[in-house]
């Protein structure tokens, strides 16, 4: 594996994660008023 290969792959788990963390806040923060219509 190259280090640009590994670098793009780091790069992707780290957006994948903090989708993942976004999503989790929105339903903890957003599902408790009724489903709501997102925090942002």
């Amino acid at each position: 594996m190259t280090a640009q290969a590994r670098k793009r792959v780091a790069w992707i788990v780290v957006l994948t994660l903090v989708v993942i963390a976004l999503v989790v806040l929105a339903i903890l923060y957003g599902g408790g008023s009724g489903g709501g219509g997102g925090g942002y």
